[in-house]
């Protein structure tokens, strides 16, 4: 399992190296923590208004030892409300999940909503959701979702704290519907 992570961890780094990520973001639940890197679109694809992102969750003290990560792209614009900077994303990730049994992931198409009032635009809100169907998971995994949602302020411009909740559930091959992770986090992002 130690050598499956060093290779998702070098996986990882060598993906987001050409890229020139601009946020770095962490954030620590219960029993789990995520670590991503996300930044524009523009740079891997010039012309393309979104981003990329590319993660890793990580349940060390659990027994299966989960080991999660993901690659994504999202096309994002203004979404048109007014009164309010909305900005919606489509796109998607794709997922693999590494456990001493049952690993597989899927393709899953998403959608991301992101809030800010322009009064108060230190608080944002965010909304996000992934969807692998069984035609596009593969290996243990037959089905991947995943939800969540987060508030956060930034405390300086480049910098900014949040509380956020997320569910992660795969329904695997042997033994069913199996939460990834699930509840609350706290966490940072820091732009560069």
């Amino acid at each position: 399992m130690k050598r499956i992570i060093a290779m998702l961890a070098l996986a990882l780094g060598a993906a987001a190296a050409p890229a020139h990520a601009e946020i770095l973001d962490f954030n620590i639940g219960d029993n789990a923590f995520r670590l991503g890197l996300a930044g524009p679109l523009s740079r891997v694809m010039s012309k393309v208004s979104g981003q990329y992102d590319v993660g890793v969750l990580l349940k060390p003290r659990t027994s299966d030892n989960l080991v999660q990560v993901h690659a994504g792209v999202l096309v994002t614009g203004d979404a048109g409300a007014k009164g309010i900077d909305l900005a919606a994303g489509l796109g998607a990730r794709i997922i693999y999940t590494g456990r001493d049994h049952d690993s597989g992931g899927a393709f899953a198409p998403g959608v991301q909503l992101e809030a800010r009032l322009p009064q108060a635009n230190r608080f944002g809100v965010t909304f996000y959701g992934y969807y692998g169907p069984s035609a596009t998971s593969f290996g243990e995994v037959r089905r991947y979702k995943e939800f969540g949602a987060d508030l956060d302020y930034a405390v300086i411009r480049g910098g900014s704290v949040y509380v956020g909740y997320r569910n992660i559930k795969e329904d695997l091959s042997s033994s069913g519907d199996f939460d990834v992770d699930h509840g609350w986090h706290i966490g940072f992002r820091l732009k560069f």
